[in-house]
């Protein structure tokens, strides 16, 4: 047990040194050190609440990027925070969009905010603008038609 939590002292304290860092670092250093400490916090310390805020920092710098959306969104049923994260998806998605971000990225995001929306927050009507979205990069993308016609939308998509 004193074995654990000397460990648990020396990563306590490499967090607070990579925070200290992290305020002088350049943009695309904080991004690294939020990186590590997300995976610090949650994995090592056992603080999903701080590594949800570093992880929405790198978010906000990066919304490509795949790994840290998928953790977010397991922090995010953790903590009871589904509806904040459907609107960090949001945020990230609009500023993808904004940015002329990659369709698959935005097919990708829109997607994951869709069935945050639908499954977890049961906002149908969210999730079906969240699935256009998706339509709008892919129209010939298969899950967001049949939830649309299984919801009774007679959407018709211009082809070719």
């Amino acid at each position: 047990m004193h074995q654990r939590q000397v460990r648990i002292g020396i990563v306590a304290d490499q967090a607070r040194a990579l925070e200290v860092i992290r305020t002088d670092a350049e943009a695309g250093e904080r991004i690294d050190v939020d990186r590590s400490l997300m995976r610090l916090y949650h994995t090592d310390l056992g603080d999903p609440a701080a590594a949800w805020q570093a992880g929405l920092r790198v978010l906000a710098a990066e919304p490509t990027d795949r790994d840290v959306r998928a953790a977010l969104g397991t922090l995010a049923g953790q903590l009871g925070r589904d509806g904040e994260w459907a609107k960090e998806l949001g945020t990230a998605l609009a500023t993808l969009k904004e940015r002329g971000g990659p369709a698959a990225e935005i097919r990708a995001i829109a997607t994951e905010l869709a069935k945050v929306q639908g499954d977890r927050l049961a906002d149908r009507a969210s999730a079906e603008k969240a699935w256009l979205t998706v339509l709008e990069v892919e129209a010939d993308a298969d899950r967001p038609v049949w939830i649309l016609t299984l919801h009774g939308h007679g959407y018709k998509f211009a082809t070719g």
